[in-house]
């Protein structure tokens, strides 16, 4: 789960060492594609699933990033904060520990639990509803697809913005792997290590693990003097095994864990920085350090999470199914100080969980015929809960110079999403070089929250405020995919598409009394083309939107 700061840039010795890695012959539809493509001559084609089968990234009438693993390692790119570096068009921010993306400027700055972006993110086929478990960092990753505008008709959650799938190595049957370790300034030490093996016939596994820990912060806290912006520790470890008993038959079984700590979020300085805060708190800290704070609470952050998935895919000629099921758990607690001043004024604390089960099923048409189709259905039911999250404030001391008493108001707040989906897209050859694409998706969804609020005295009494906060919505919504693309020559095609997207509406988990908010659709016009050149040497994509 990366931690990373706008100028995190320190020198570092780093020792690297690798193993030969083999691959398993082509064992399915899928495989056989990959695997033809791999023996073509032409280096510069690259082979995405952006339209969940294996086509060349130049014939996806789709605005797509595909970035290999080659590519990803040399520009240092490990976790999604850094996917801006390989990806126009494309920002992710880290905002209180949960990854933020966004695309062609489609985004939310709702980072609790229970909420979901308008960017979806998907880890070998399966998504990844809360923000936090986006944090993961990988050192095993095989390419990264960026697909931009709405997405509905060939995933199985809906996403208004666009769409990043990250796609893992599978494991081998022969024994190889890799391992890096680097110690740098602020006494930084962080490593990862990827390793495949065989485990019996038709069988391999994979484990990979990915590390940091700082000794010391960027920056001083002046009222306690105890080090901020400081990574204790992030792991995250993952791994795969992958079974193979029929060519036409592969069963994936992965597994993922990450847990980091460190008081990065909340060591913040009043903002705008150098302004005065209104009496009684204030003055601003001024240091030259820019990472120095001054607040009497010492900031905190821990965030655990993983889960479990399985993945089956079978060709049975005619068509191809493939199905899969998942399950993720992430908790966090925080605690920071949110007057951002030496004076004890108020702190504010969170502890929170995301919890989701996901169950997807698809049909494909084997490739090569003049209709290719995609059918699915998509079940989706997640849990977040904040208990609690509030604010403690400071009183006035009884005597002058005594201890302060301290009350607090929090909430408990518990919001579940249950979705069920059913969507499908087929592309017509009209002409060998025109063709045409339709996709319809419908979507069912209900949204609950429950909560309630309590206050704290600086006895200790506990009293409820608000109590009985019940509450659902429940939305349909039909959501569709149209385009059509028509093949210039071998190596240029001209494209244009509308699409519709949609995200359900749901409830502020923050101020629990505020009235629901409104569902957001998104309509997306785009014409583009992707051209090559001088025997595929340079290759040259556009598109207007």
């Amino acid at each position: 789960m990366t931690v990373r700061k706008d100028l995190d840039i320190y020198q570092k010795l780093i020792i690297t060492s690798a193993l030969a890695l083999a691959s398993y012959p082509a064992k399915s539809q899928e495989a056989a594609q990959m695997a033809v493509a791999a023996d073509d001559e032409v280096a510069s084609d690259i082979i995405v699933t952006a339209q969940r089968r294996s086509e060349r990234l130049q014939d996806v009438p789709i605005a797509v990033t595909a970035v290999q693993s080659e590519t990803l390692e040399a520009t240092g790119v490990d976790s999604l904060f850094d996917i801006n570096l390989v990806a126009p068009g494309v920002k992710v921010q880290q905002y209180v520990g949960y990854a933020v993306p966004m695309i062609r400027g489609v985004t939310s700055k709702t980072a609790v639990p229970g909420q979901e972006p308008p960017v979806a993110t998907y880890v070998d086929g399966v998504y990844m509803g809360a923000s936090s478990a986006n944090t993961s960092s990988f050192n095993n990753i095989a390419r990264i697809e960026v697909l931009k505008g709405p997405q509905g008709t060939l995933f199985g959650r809906n996403a208004t913005g666009g769409l990043i799938q990250i796609v893992t190595k599978d494991p081998v049957p022969t024994l190889g792997g890799h391992f890096n370790i680097g110690y740098g300034n602020y006494q930084t030490l962080e490593g990862d290590f990827y390793v495949t093996t065989p485990v019996a016939e038709n069988v391999a596994a994979d484990f990979s693990f990915s590390g940091r820990t700082q000794g010391k912060g960027y920056g001083v806290n002046q009222s306690t003097g105890n080090d901020v912006n400081k990574v204790f520790h992030d792991i995250s470890l993952r791994s795969k095994i992958l079974y193979a008993p029929l060519d036409a038959l592969t069963i994936r079984v992965s597994g993922d864990y990450g847990w980091s700590h460190n008081n990065v979020f909340g060591a913040q300085r009043p903002v705008p920085f150098g302004v005065t805060p209104p009496a009684p708190y204030g003055p601003a800290f001024q240091s030259g350090n820019p990472w120095d704070i001054d607040s009497d609470q010492q900031p905190d952050f821990k965030l655990r999470g993983g889960g479990v998935s399985a993945k089956v895919d079978y060709d049975l000629g005619p068509v191809s199914i493939a199905n899969i099921v998942a399950y993720r758990r992430t908790t966090l607690a925080q605690i920071f100080d949110s007057d951002y001043t030496a004076y004890q004024g108020r702190y504010a604390l969170a502890e929170g969980s995301d919890e989701q089960f996901s169950e997807e099923f698809q049909i494909l048409s084997a490739p090569g015929s003049k209709l290719n189709w995609t059918i699915g259905a998509y079940y989706y039911d997640a849990m977040g809960e904040l208990s609690p999250v509030g604010t403690v404030t400071y009183g006035t001391a009884a005597v002058p110079g005594g201890p302060r008493p301290i009350a607090g108001n929090f909430t408990n707040v518990r919001t579940g999403t249950r979705s069920l989906s059913g969507y499908g897209q087929a592309t017509l050859d009209v002409t060998p070089q025109l063709h045409l694409t339709g996709g319809l998706r419908y979507t069912t969804e209900k949204r609950t929250s429950e909560a309630n609020t309590y206050r704290v005295d600086a006895a200790g009494t506990t009293t409820p405020v608000l109590t009985g906060i019940d509450r659902s919505l429940r939305f349909e919504k039909l959501t569709w995919r149209f385009s059509a693309s028509y093949d210039v020559s071998d190596d240029a095609m001209i494209y244009t598409s509308y699409n519709r997207g949609f995200k359900s509406g749901g409830y502020n988990v923050q101020v629990v009394t505020l009235p629901p908010f409104e569902p957001e659709t998104l309509d997306a016009y785009e014409v583009g083309a992707k051209t090559q050149f001088f025997d595929r040497r340079l290759t040259l994509n556009g598109s207007l939107y």
